[in-house]
C-alpha cells in the first residue's frame, strides 16, 4: 500500500499472514514508518477530490445535476479563474462522489418505508390487469426480497404455453439499477416471432438460488391462485448461473431442458483462446466453433466434438481439456443449435435487450434509491401490461415479403431432389453463384458420422436438407434459420416445388423483384427549350 498523499514514495507497512505448518507464521512487514508534518502536508498534494472542489459540486449533486453537466460547470470555473485546471475531477470521480453521497441514507429507513407502500401495491379485488401488485414480499433485511407483476403480465405465462408446444421461460439479473446496488431479477417468455415478453419483477438484496427460488414459487402461486393453472415449463432459457440452475430445479423438477446462452459461451471461450492458443491457429479454432454452434443434430454435434479433440489435442490441449470439461461434458452443454427447441434462439437476447431498455428508456442509465426504484418497475409493469392487452400471442407464423423475396432468390440455384419428400441445397457459392450438387456429396452428407477426420466432416456439411412433412411441425430443415423461426426459404422453395403452395400474386416477381440499376451516375438533365435529336 502506498500513502495517500502524493510524492510521497514511502509504503505503509503491509502485514500478510501465512500458514507454513500448524502453528507457523509468517508476518512481512516494511519496517519503516513515517508520518508528515504539517508543512510537508501543505505542501504536498493529496489524491481524489480536494475538499473545495467538494463544497462546489455538493450542491449540484444535491440539485441531480448530471455529472457531465458538472464537468461543463467547472471547466466554466477553470475560464474564470476560480478553480486551477489541475484540481478538475474526472466524471468517474464526480459519479462516485454522488453515489457516495446517496449511500450515507440509511438503507434500514428506505427499508421500513416499503411497509408504507406496501398497501398501494397490494392484491385487491377491484385490481385493475394492467395494475402493478406485490405477489410476494420478504422485507428480512438479510433476504430481502419483492416479487412486482400483473393481472396481465401472469397471463402471459399461459399465453405462451397455448400458443406454443414448448413452453419458454428466460429468466436473468441486472445491476446498476439501484443506489445500494440490489440486483433486480427478470422473468419473461417470448412469442414465436421472438419477440420478449415479461412476466414480472424481483428485486432482491442478492443474486442467490432461495432468491431466485422465493420469485419463481411467489409466480407460481400467483398463477395458481388468479387462473387456478399449473405452471410448468419445457425449456428455460439462462447463462450460467449455479444459483438459476439450482432454483429452477427446485421448483418445476427435472423434467425441462436447461439452455445456455451461446453468446456467454462464445465470450469465455475468446478470452481462453486469447490467452492459451497461439496466434496462427485462433482463427481456424473461432471457425471450427462457429461450425459446432449451428449442428443440427445431437447425434452430428457428439461426433464432430470426438474429431475436434482429435484434431486440436495435440496442437492446445490446454484449451481443449478447458472446452470439453465446461462446455461439452457439463450441465452448461446445450448452447449448440441441436440441442434447442425448434423455433427458440440459442441465445438469451431476448431478455438482455429488454434489461438494457430498462436503463435506457426508464432510468437514463441512472441509480435510484428503493423505494424510488419501485416507482419505476411499476411504469414499467403498467406499460408493459398495456402492451400485452394490445398483443395477443399469435398461433401461427405468416410468410412476409422478405421471405418471399429470398425465396424467388434461390429460385434458379441448383438442389438435388432425392425423392418425393427430400431436398438438398448447396451452402457453397462459386463466383457468386450456388454450387452444384452431385450425388456424391449426399453420399458424403449422408455418410457424415463415419469419418474419422474434423475437416472432411466438417466440408461433408456444406449441404442444407429438407424433409418435408404431413404438415409444417414435422418439416425440418437443417439450415439456422429454420431452427430460430421454424420456417425458411429452403422449405417454401421445395414446398413449391411439390406445387402444396402457390406465390401469392402481391409477392409475385414483378413486384418484388426490382431492375437492376445501371452502373455509373444518372443522365444529367438537358437545357430547358432545347430537344433532343435522335440519330
Amino acid at each position: 500500500m502506498k500513502c495517500k498523499i502524493k510524492e510521497c514514495k514511502t509504503e505503509y507497512k503491509t502485514r500478510i499472514s501465512f500458514t507454513a505448518k500448524e502453528d507457523d507464521e509468517i508476518i512481512i512487514f516494511h519496517k519503516y514508518g513515517h508520518n508528515h508534518s504539517g508543512e510537508e502536508l501543505k505542501n504536498l498534494a493529496h489524491y481524489g477530490v480536494k475538499e473545495k472542489i467538494k463544497q462546489l459540486i455538493d450542491p449540484m449533486i444535491a440539485n441531480k445535476v448530471k455529472p457531465t453537466r458538472i464537468t461543463k460547470i467547472l471547466e466554466e470555473y477553470v475560464k474564470q479563474g476560480a478553480v486551477k485546471e489541475d484540481d478538475l475531477p474526472s466524471t468517474d470521480q464526480i459519479q462516485t462522489l454522488r453515489r457516495n453521497g446517496k449511500k450515507k441514507e440509511s438503507t434500514l429507513e428506505t427499508r421500513a418505508d416499503f411497509s408504507l407502500l406496501m398497501e398501494s401495491f397490494s392484491i385487491k379485488e377491484n385490481t385493475s390487469e394492467n395494475d402493478t401488485i406485490i405477489i410476494g414480499q420478504n422485507l428480512n433485511p438479510d433476504d430481502f426480497c419483492l416479487v412486482f407483476s400483473s393481472r396481465q403480465l401472469l397471463k402471459n405465462v399461459i399465453g405462451q404455453a397455448s400458443s406454443c408446444s414448448t413452453q419458454y421461460l428466460c429468466l436473468d439479473a441486472t445491476y446498476k439499477l439501484t443506489v445500494v446496488g440490489y440486483p433486480l431479477l427478470v422473468f419473461g417468455t417470448q412469442n414465436i416471432n421472438h419477440k420478449f415478453r415479461l412476466i414480472g419483477f424481483a428485486l432482491s438484496r442478492h443474486e442467490r438460488e432461495k432468491d431466485f427460488t422465493f420469485a419463481l414459487s411467489s409466480i407460481k402461486y400467483a398463477l395458481q391462485e388468479f387462473y387456478k393453472y399449473e405452471w410448468r415449463v419445457d425449456f428455460i432459457m439462462a447463462d450460467g448461473s449455479h444459483a438459476i440452475r439450482n432454483a429452477t430445479k427446485a421448483i418445476f423438477g427435472d423434467k425441462y431442458q436447461h439452455g445456455m446462452c451461446s453468446v456467454h459461451v462464445k465470450r469465455n471461450i475468446e478470452k481462453r483462446i486469447t490467452s492459451c492458443v497461439d496466434v496462427e491457429h485462433r482463427s481456424d479454432l473461432r471457425d471450427d466453433f462457429d461450425f459446432l454452434k449451428i449442428i443440427h443434430d445431437s447425434g452430428l454435434f457428439k461426433v464432430a466434438i470426438s474429431l475436434f479433440e482429435k484434431k486440436w489435442n495435440s496442437i492446445t490441449p490446454e484449451f481443449v481439456d478447458y472446452f470439453l470439461q465446461t462446455w461439452v461434458y457439463s450441465e452448461f452443454c446445450n448452447w449448440y443449435a441441436g440441442s434447442i427447441p425448434i423455433g427458440f434462439s440459442t441465445t438469451n437476447n431476448g431478455i438482455e435487450g429488454f434489461n438494457y431498455a430498462i436503463k435506457n428508456k426508464y432510468t437514463d442509465w441512472d441509480r435510484y434509491k428503493l423505494n424510488e426504484f419501485v416507482g419505476v418497475l411499476k411504469g414499467i409493469i403498467e406499460d408493459n401490461s398495456k402492451e400485452e392487452l394490445e398483443n395477443s400471442f399469435p398461433t401461427s407464423f405468416t410468410l412476409d415479403q422478405n421471405l418471399w423475396r429470398k425465396v424467388l432468390d434461390i429460385k434458379k440455384d441448383p438442389f438435388k431432389q432425392t425423392d418425393q419428400i427430400t431436398f438438398y441445397w448447396s451452402q457453397l457459392k462459386i463466383n457468386g453463384k450456388r454450387a452444384e450438387i452431385y450425388e456424391k456429396d449426399i453420399q458424403k452428407y449422408n455418410n457424415a458420422k463415419r469419418l474419422k477426420s474434423f475437416k472432411p466432416f466438417k466440408e461433408s456439411l456444406k449441404l442444407w436438407k429438407v424433409v418435408i412433412g404431413d404438415n409444417i411441425s414435422t418439416t425440418v430443415c437443417s439450415c439456422p434459420k429454420f431452427r430460430l423461426i421454424n420456417n425458411c426459404k429452403h422449405v417454401v422453395s421445395a414446398l413449391l416445388k411439390l406445387e402444396l403452395i402457390q406465390i401469392p400474386n402481391e409477392y409475385s416477381d414483378e413486384i418484388i423483384v426490382e431492375s437492376k440499376k445501371t452502373v455509373g451516375r444518372t443522365k444529367k438533365a438537358t437545357p430547358a427549350l432545347i430537344r433532343e435529336i435522335n440519330d
